[in-house]
């Protein structure tokens, strides 16, 4: 007894301890995120693709160099993408087997509600050549009972007294006429609709499946490219505003240049003019 004591209460602490748990959605946000990432690079993939047609001719025969990451990214989109038609295969296939499961069902369904449509076409004639006779017999029991009742006594076409207070004497056993026989109703007939519902919702279902997963990769080609583009230009107005920055330096450098020569020239003729006029008194 004490053995199967601890040993519950052992599972119950495991079970309560927050390491043993698993987070209850990781396992969709995991998978989310590996379609997301499948998708990316199936994009990339495009854009390049798209990027080497642009180039056409420009670089053919020429040597080119692919690194180890490349590689790898391209064996994992080619393994992603046969994995992803594998799966579309298995769901293609299981559709056709659930069509076909469907489209047995209905045809049961179909069989069963035209031979309760025969059975009750034949009830009913049989009933019609059955109360041709069965009239003449109730016709003959009214009238017996009718001559069976006193005079005053007034009797409906059925055979039922009117008034039931006129019978006078106890244990008149009067019987009411048959009801007729019930015709089966649409409700107990085999419906189809929901058989065919659950054809059409599954394969709508699908259908919007891979067309969600289509519209997000061309979403992601548009982003990439609209990325690419601003990358480029943002590259290029860099360029040019270095190209105009070296311009402009180097047009401040050759006025700088040019009045350190003009300067330079002055003060040798300065120089000259002075060494000149040493001489000349001297000589005087």
């Amino acid at each position: 007894m004490k053995s199967a004591t601890s040993t519950s209460r052992a599972n119950t602490v495991s079970l309560d301890d927050p390491s043993t748990r698993q987070p209850k959605y990781m396992t969709f946000l995991l998978a989310a995120a590996e379609t997301r990432k499948r998708d990316l690079l199936r994009a990339k993939e495009r854009m390049l693709q798209k990027e080497r047609e642009a180039e056409g001719e420009e670089f053919k025969g020429k040597e080119s160099f692919v690194t180890g990451a490349y590689k790898a990214q391209q064996e994992e989109m080619k393994k992603l993408e046969e994995e992803e038609a594998k799966k579309e295969e298995e769901e293609r296939k299981r559709s056709k087997g659930l069509s076909g499961l469907y489209r047995g069902l209905l045809e049961r369904g179909e069989k069963a509600h035209e031979r309760a449509v025969e059975a009750a076409k034949e009830a009913a004639a049989v009933g019609e050549g059955e109360g041709e006779g069965e009239c003449e017999e109730r016709e003959e029991e009214r009238k017996e009972k009718k001559k069976a009742l006193p005079a005053h006594v007034e009797v409906n076409d059925e055979g039922v007294v009117v008034d039931k207070r006129q019978l006078l004497s106890g244990g008149l056993n009067l019987l009411s006429a048959p009801s007729a026989t019930k015709k089966p109703t649409s409700a107990q007939q085999p419906s189809h609709s929901s058989v065919n519902s659950s054809a059409r919702d599954y394969q709508g279902k699908n259908k919007a499946e891979m067309d969600r997963r289509s519209r997000q990769t061309r979403m992601l080609e548009e982003q990439l490219a609209a990325t690419q583009k601003r990358t480029r230009e943002e590259e290029e107005a860099r360029a040019k505003e270095l190209i105009e920055r070296q311009v402009k330096r180097g047009k401040t450098e050759g006025e700088l240049m040019g009045a350190k020569e003009r300067y330079l020239a002055r003060k040798k003729a300065k120089e000259e003019e002075e060494r000149k006029a040493k001489e000349g008194g001297g000589r005087v």
